[in-house]
């Protein structure tokens, strides 16, 4: 059973795909847009796979505390925590709005904090938590210093998590998907075909898309639906 944040557009809408074909049990989160996670569900639901919708803030704890509970209740645990949800704004540092700094560290760090705290203490032995950050963070692209400073603090967080669920032996697999994603995730799995499954207790990943930045999408909110 997975829970995927930010699963009612991008790369979060593929991801939850991708795992409802794999056999998996999906909640499809989303922020706003309804439609669109009802739209995600009926697709993953006509293939053959089971999913349902479930709102929330990811920096709110009390919503993603919701969210775990109905995950629970419906499916009786939780295996696999997908955080794909983001925002993304692009500004020169020097005009940069401040409060508009604040939006993007509340939603990608302490929502990543919020999602990943939840998961640690949730997930079933063998659970996996996969971490969306990004390539920009090593590129110093101009306009992308407040999400590539959130995102760099992704980075951390996971690697840190990765430690300290497992006392430092949980393996930190990072993942550099090429786009179109579908083909790139097709090509991850049948390299390492028991990635989701063969892990010896619970292992924290980092994805890292390598995606120009000229490639990125012009919305504000790239990952959350």
């Amino acid at each position: 059973m997975a829970i995927v944040t930010g699963g009612s557009g991008g790369i979060g809408e593929v991801v939850a795909a991708r795992l409802a074909q794999e056999g998996q049990q999906v909640v499809v989160h989303y922020a706003n847009n309804h439609d669109r996670a009802q739209h995600v569900v009926a697709r993953i639901e006509e293939s053959g796979g089971t999913a349902i919708a479930l709102s929330g803030d990811v920096a709110d704890e009390r919503h993603m505390r919701e969210l775990f509970d109905r995950a629970e209740e419906r499916f009786g645990g939780i295996d696999v925590v997908v955080h794909t949800a983001g925002t993304l704004i692009n500004s020169l540092l020097a005009d940069l709005d401040l409060n508009e700094l604040d939006r993007v560290l509340r939603t990608n760090v302490r929502g990543t904090f919020v999602v990943d705290q939840l998961a640690a203490q949730r997930l079933r032995d063998g659970g996996a938590i996969i971490n969306f950050s990004t390539s920009v963070i090593r590129r110093s692209v101009p306009t992308y210093a407040a999400y590539a400073a959130s995102k760099g603090a992704v980075d951390v967080i996971t690697m840190i998590l990765a430690k300290e669920l497992s006392g430092g032996t949980s393996r930190s697999i990072p993942l550099h998907p090429d786009p179109p994603l579908p083909q790139c995730f097709s090509t991850a799995r049948k390299s390492r075909p028991s990635i989701w499954r063969h892990v010896p207790r619970r292992w924290v990943a980092s994805v890292s898309p390598t995606i120009s930045p000229r490639s990125l999408p012009s919305s504000r909110d790239p990952h959350a639906g």
